[in-house]
């Protein structure tokens, strides 16, 4: 087991509650007729599930954003090659190796609540958080795991769309600050 000094691997006891999670979907789903693919194998579908639930308010009874960090978190950890990692303060992390050339660890459900919190709940909040995830690994990533973290990010997306955006208004207020 990999130390850290802000937490440690989560082992294969602690992992049963990521399965678990994604168990608690599969079954919810399996009934419904959904319009999109609800394997809750750790892809991208995963997330664009989780969102499509949310939007139609059939969510399972008595889920909070709890459940559905795990399932995102997921996505993030096989796409990436991350690690589940729990802090010392049982916080749930999704965080580079040790021996990776580059570091990252990022809290689902910290930023999950933090898009709940914003406003974000009501649109694509599960893919929005997986794409911006992805884009934060990106800007640290090359060669396969950067052709893996392009392919979370949804060409046309909200949140690709939003960083266009607001891109375009940096560049826009650039020659005003200048003649200042």
């Amino acid at each position: 087991m990999v130390m850290r000094d802000w937490g440690f691997l989560a082992s294969s006891d602690d992992l049963e509650a990521v399965s678990a999670a994604a168990k608690l979907y599969r079954d919810h789903c399996a009934p419904l007729q959904l319009p999109t693919r609800a394997a809750f194998d750790g892809s991208i579908d995963d997330a664009h599930t989780l969102d499509y639930l949310g939007y139609e308010g059939i969510s399972p009874r008595g889920t909070g954003i709890e459940s559905a960090a795990l399932v995102c978190g997921e996505v993030l950890r096989r796409a990436l090659g991350l690690e589940w990692v729990i802090s010392y303060r049982g916080d749930w992390f999704v965080a580079s190796s040790d021996e990776a050339t580059w570091n990252i660890a990022i809290c689902p459900l910290a930023r999950l609540h933090e898009l709940e919190c914003g406003g974000r709940a009501r649109g694509c909040m599960y893919t929005w958080f997986v794409e911006e995830a992805a884009f934060d690994c990106l800007l640290r990533v090359a060669g396969e795991e950067e052709r893996k973290a392009r392919e979370l990010i949804e060409p046309g997306g909200s949140y690709l769309t939003y960083l266009e955006r607001a891109l375009e208004r940096l560049r826009k207020d650039e020659p005003k600050k200048r003649r200042q």
